[in-house]
């Protein structure tokens, strides 16, 4: 299994998600609920669409850790978060958290 097959059926299993960004939580943890939609890789990108149009593509190669209940996403030289298709805020490295119920 590849590592975004691995991260697909990991995302999959999830009923809702909410997320970290290198610079904290998107919203209100709890409040802010989200559901999988898809990813897609190419290249050395790899892109993960949520619901509400938000989308969280990493550029330059990702590495990643499963604690069960939460994805850790490091490795990225560049995340670009966007909303509805409009690039809000993009990242030079760090850490994403995706946690799911």
């Amino acid at each position: 299994m590849t590592s975004t097959e691995f991260m697909t059926n990991w995302l999959r299993e999830a009923k809702s998600l909410y997320f970290f960004l290198p610079d904290g939580p998107y919203g209100r943890p709890f409040d802010n609920m989200y559901s999988f939609q898809s990813l897609s890789a190419e290249g050395n990108s790899v892109a993960i669409l949520l619901s509400d149009g938000i989308m969280l593509r990493f550029l330059g190669g990702i590495t990643f850790e499963d604690r069960h209940t939460k994805l850790i996403i490091t490795g990225f030289q560049e995340l670009e978060f966007s909303v509805q298709g409009r690039i809000v805020s993009s990242y030079e490295g760090g850490e994403v958290t995706l946690t799911r119920f």
